[in-house]
């Protein structure tokens, strides 16, 4: 989900039905970004940067549990 509402607008300019432009707009304007900006693209806030990184954190140590 992550992957589809934030990289892909982000990365290629596309955009979801469910999360337009206007939507990013009105409630993500004011926040916090680390991500330099391409183009017109909308950027990811740090909010959901650092839940994306603990994300995969977690991903990756729940496979190392189910590997050994």
């Amino acid at each position: 989900m992550q992957l589809l509402n934030w990289w892909m607008p982000y990365l290629t300019g596309k955009y979801l039905k469910q999360f337009p432009k206007t939507l990013y707009e009105t409630h993500f304007k004011n926040t916090l970004k680390l991500l330099p900006p391409i183009k017109d693209h909308i950027i990811p806030d740090l909010q959901h940067n650092v839940l994306q990184i603990i994300s995969l954190i977690t991903f990756i140590l729940s496979a190392l549990v189910l590997i050994t």
